[in-house]
């Protein structure tokens, strides 16, 4: 009989850990006492997104940080922390997730409760990128996990759509808030004009505070879908065709084609977007950031499609567009 490896046993002793850590307080409820805030409750249907985990991984400790460079003490915040490194190091990203929004909560004078149980557990997102003017848009709430009872605080989600200019494109009306689950809402865009968009999502409590917000983009523009399916249909001749094999170069140009035109071909669909907007509304909104420099968006139709197409025709025409050109080519 093989013995199990050092690996396995370590990993089999950090999920041990994990378990002694969350069973004495697997159904403790989530409260404004402190002594509840390191329990956890309900059970996961979905795994939290590595990068979220990242930066609120990176604030909850940049926070401590500062606290300590500052001499003040957060004696409630440092055991969330901690006790998030150690869910880690049992390979539990869900709760990590969660131990380190509870840690930046508390950091920044918010008091857990359910509306903090439902921040971290719902992400929202579009069903595409790009549409024409007139399309319905479908954006989604998800959770990631859920509790097995009602939530008890009083809260309700606003979905907005925002013009060009930021301003709602009608009233919206508040969806009350009582179990962790799934949501599918219905945009219409019928009589709008092209431009850039925008789907604000706002979790707002008893009050009519907004408790966490994220906004994600929407283009509407009536010829782009088809300009991408032409751009598409190119390159499927440039693979047909086996341009790329003509030389390095050519094969350089024909990657760009194909690399644009499956990435605009997926904004149809899908809600690609840049690093920030794929961040969940409590990750973005603890941050306390929108769109910061570093964040490249990845659907810029007037930075790629033009010199996509450029290269395409080129290509298909026999030349070697990009034998000529100079500088950064990025």
């Amino acid at each position: 009989m093989r013995r199990p490896g050092w690996c396995g046993i370590i990993s089999a002793m950090r999920w041990f850990l994990a378990l002694l850590l969350l069973a004495p307080c697997a159904t403790a409820q989530l409260t404004a006492k402190p002594e509840t805030w390191t329990s956890l409750e309900g059970h996961y249907i979905a795994d939290a997104d590595h990068n979220d985990a990242l930066m609120m991984y990176l604030l909850s400790r940049g926070a401590v940080n500062q606290a300590r460079a500052a001499g003040k003490r957060f004696d409630a915040v440092l055991p969330l922390v901690e006790l998030a490194g150690n869910l880690l190091a049992a390979n539990n990203l869900n709760a990590a997730y969660r131990m380190w929004g509870r840690a930046l909560a508390v950091y920044k004078g918010r008091t857990p409760g359910d509306w903090l149980e439902a921040a971290s557990s719902l992400q929202f997102q579009l069903d595409r990128r790009i549409a024409q003017p007139g399309a319905v848009i479908h954006p989604r709430l998800s959770p990631t996990f859920v509790l097995d009872r009602p939530l008890r605080d009083a809260l309700s989600i606003r979905i907005t759509l925002l013009d060009p200019a930021g301003k709602p494109v009608y009233a919206p009306k508040l969806d009350k808030l009582d179990t962790l689950e799934a949501r599918e809402f219905s945009l219409p865009t019928a009589g709008l004009t092209p431009g850039d968009y925008a789907v604000q999502y706002e979790l707002i409590d008893n009050d009519s505070h907004v408790l966490v917000s994220a906004a994600r983009d929407l283009i509407l523009d009536p010829k782009l879908p088809d300009r991408i399916r032409s751009l598409r249909a190119q390159s499927e001749k440039l693979s047909l065709a086996g341009v790329a094999a003509k030389g390095p170069l050519h094969a350089l140009a024909v990657e760009t084609v194909e690399f644009v035109a499956a990435q605009y071909d997926a904004a149809l669909r899908a809600p690609l977007a840049g690093y920030v907007q794929n961040l969940s509304p409590l990750t973005a909104t603890l941050a306390g950031f929108s769109k910061p420099y570093y964040s490249t968006d990845s659907i810029v139709p007037a930075r790629d499609l033009p010199l996509a197409v450029e290269l395409a025709e080129g290509l298909l025409a026999g030349a070697s567009p990009l034998a000529a050109r100079k500088g950064d080519l990025r």
